[in-house]
């Protein structure tokens, strides 16, 4: 069940703030207190930056205080005025990083005035907003003066106005602590999010190295889920920049994917740095200041759950993979499973399959009701524009997805035999299911050119809208195969033999229908992810698996791959009767990894990179070559798809 946190302050302003109201109504109760702020929004979202919001709100204030700061955060395109002068302006017009939302901190102190007080914005490329006045300098925590209230109004034209529509308060709602989405609020007085909910444990810095008085890199030895707590041993503010690093080579300004995150830590206080995943940071402060003046350790926010399971294999090797694959799955374990702690901080149900599995094989019963939530969660479908979440017809907006989706809940059900939430299900199953089936037509998969076909980040094994990679489509129509024949097994658990029928049916025709398009001359085409997945899905009769071990699979090493379908790899292997080639390929993947001092496992490979002094920009290269992101070192460390050993090591 999904946990809530409400930030209440319970303090008043009575001395500075006589009221708030919306338009010319004033509260003039001096009890009243301003908290806690709302994310608010007017009638419908601005999906671009062609459809402003326009919002408006007056206030009184006896007195003006000797410090004013002002909080707002949500548009990635703003306009902000206090009577009658803009007091900020910026147009960021989508994200910097994957939902990445711009936090403004504002000196009002000067624009304030004893009395009236009115506030004037213009916001887009937002859903939501959430603002706040702080009667004190920057990063102290005090309650405020104003916030973003139902007292706002809010208009989309600046003609008609009614009462501002709320979306409950900052920490009210735990899907707003994943996807980068509150990255920023570590500066908002008093916010807490994911660091509320979850577990946390202090750890200190394994080595550092200062490369100049005013800069130190510290290293803290793995790679964890967290947060950087700095203590001042000043008697003044430290203005201290930060850049994280899953490597040494990305903890520096050019390339860190965070890219430089600033705090401001008050005189002899402390503060926190962003919730990412990281090992090694780099911290600079402003002159005359020195890093001496800090105490840094890491404050690890996590998933604190006991091993049930342990893999009892002999070989180091194997027992290091284990290990660093069951860690590799906990990272990802936040309020439900996300791909990867740093990037993008969410749920894909592909990612599931393998982080599920491999999480429950070390975890038992207690990932029961993460794997549920993640679920729901994935039923939302969305993805996202300028980082705004938009709702397509697929799960996580890519059609194969579905399939992992009915996948992950046959999983779910195999292992629980919870009868009661699988019945709970009955509905969201058809409705999954439906969408697969408008995109089936005589047994053959038809792919959409106007959306995503997703099997692997490997050349030939995605396309993009408008263009082509058959291999994909045939990836697609191989799990949509293994789901309707899983859905047919979840209705004759659910006593409901007409259902069970009907989608055994459709996969009875999809599997003549996928030979047909995509098997010839004994294998399913060169690629190894293709002809793994047939065999994994059953779509390879036994008799193929001779030809498609001595033509693809016996050559799996010299194809581009992800960990994360090296993972089917190893199933096929199996599947074949090569288990040893499979222990072989497992240490070659994982095992290069460890070599470069991996302590989690990484999103993407290239077997060239592992053995680089500077892997991760060699792994960056080759990620660039697929989308073209630019030199930040975006490719993840530590990602829940490629966990998969966690869970092969177990099986019989």
């Amino acid at each position: 069940m999904r946990r809530k946190r409400w930030n209440i302050r319970f303090a008043f302003a009575a001395l500075l703030l006589l009221g708030c109201g919306s338009g010319s109504q004033q509260n003039t109760n001096p009890a009243v207190a301003a908290g806690p702020a709302q994310y608010i929004w007017t009638s419908s979202p601005s999906a671009d930056a062609s459809q402003p919001r326009y919002f408006r709100k007056s206030f009184t204030l006896t007195s003006v205080p000797a410090a004013a700061m002002l909080y707002f955060f949500g548009p990635y395109n703003a306009d902000i005025s206090l009577n009658s002068v803009k007091v900020d302006s910026f147009a960021f017009g989508g994200p910097v990083l994957s939902h990445d939302r711009p936090l403004r901190i504002i000196d009002i102190t000067s624009h304030l005035v004893a009395g009236a007080n009115d506030f004037e914005i213009t916001a887009s490329a937002s859903e939501v907003f959430s603002l706040e006045i702080v009667p004190a300098a920057e990063g102290i925590n005090v309650p405020p003066l104003v916030v973003s209230d139902g007292s706002w109004q809010g208009s989309n034209d600046a003609v008609t106005w009614s009462a501002a529509l709320l979306a409950g308060p900052l920490e009210g709602d735990v899907s707003r602590f994943k996807d980068n989405f509150d990255l920023n609020l570590y500066r908002w007085p008093g916010y807490s999010g994911i660091n509320a909910v979850l577990n946390h444990a202090v750890l200190s810095s394994l080595a550092s190295v200062q490369s100049d008085p005013q800069t130190i890199t510290v290293d803290f030895g793995k790679e964890i889920s967290g947060r950087i707590k700095l203590v001042s041993l000043s008697s003044q503010p430290i203005r201290v920049h930060m850049n994280f690093g899953e490597s040494a080579e990305e903890a520096v300004p050019a390339v860190s994917f965070l890219g430089t995150r600033d705090l401001l830590i008050p005189g002899g206080g402390a503060g926190y740095g962003p919730v990412t995943a990281f090992r090694y940071v780099q911290v600079a402060v402003d002159a005359p200041n020195t890093t001496a003046m800090l105490q840094i350790s890491a404050d690890e926010v996590f998933r604190n759950v006991s091993l049930t399971a342990t893999y009892q294999g002999s070989d180091p090797q194997l027992q290091a993979i284990w290990q660093a694959s069951v860690y590799t799955a906990q990272l990802g374990m936040q309020t439900e499973f996300w791909d990867a702690p740093k990037r993008d901080r969410n749920p894909f149900a592909g990612d599931l399959f393998i982080s599920g599995r491999t999480a429950r094989a070390a975890f038992g019963h207690v990932t029961d009701q993460m794997v549920k939530d993640t679920l729901t969660d994935l039923l939302n479908r969305v993805c996202g524009n300028q980082g705004i979440p938009i709702t397509g017809q697929d799960i996580n907006c890519i059609p194969s997805y579905n399939g992992w989706w009915i996948l992950d809940l046959a999983d779910l059900y195999q292992y629980k035999s919870d009868l009661p939430y699988l019945q709970s299900q009955r509905a969201n199953l058809l409705s999954v299911l439906n969408r697969m089936e408008s995109q089936v037509n005589n047994g053959v998969y038809v792919q959409d050119p106007n959306i995503i076909a997703f099997a692997d980040w490997a050349p030939g094994m995605y396309e993009f809208p408008h263009t082509s990679a058959p291999d994909a489509e045939a990836v697609t129509a191989m799990v949509y195969y293994t789901a309707f024949n899983a859905a047919s097994q979840l209705f004759t658990a659910m006593g409901d033999a007409a259902s069970s029928s009907h989608y055994a049916q459709i996969a009875g025709q999809m599997k003549p229908a996928i030979r047909s398009q995509y098997f010839s001359a004994g294998t399913f085409g060169s690629k190894l992810q293709t002809n793994a997945m047939a065999i994994f899905s059953g779509v390879a009769d036994s008799g193929d698996y001779s030809t498609i071990y001595t033509q693809v699979l016996a050559n799996a090493s010299s194809q581009q791959i992800t960990p994360y379908f090296a993972y089917f790899v190893l199933e096929a292997l199996k599947t074949t009767g090569h288990s040893s080639d499979a222990i072989t390929y497992l240490k070659q993947i994982w095992g290069g990894m460890l070599n470069a001092d991996a302590t989690s496992f990484w999103e993407f490979d290239t077997p060239v990179c592992a053995a680089q002094t500077n892997y991760h920009t060699c792994l960056q290269n080759a990620w660039n070559l697929i989308s073209n992101s630019g030199p930040r070192l975006e490719v993840s460390l530590a990602h829940g798809w490629s966990s998969g050993p966690g869970t092969y090591l177990m099986e019989p």
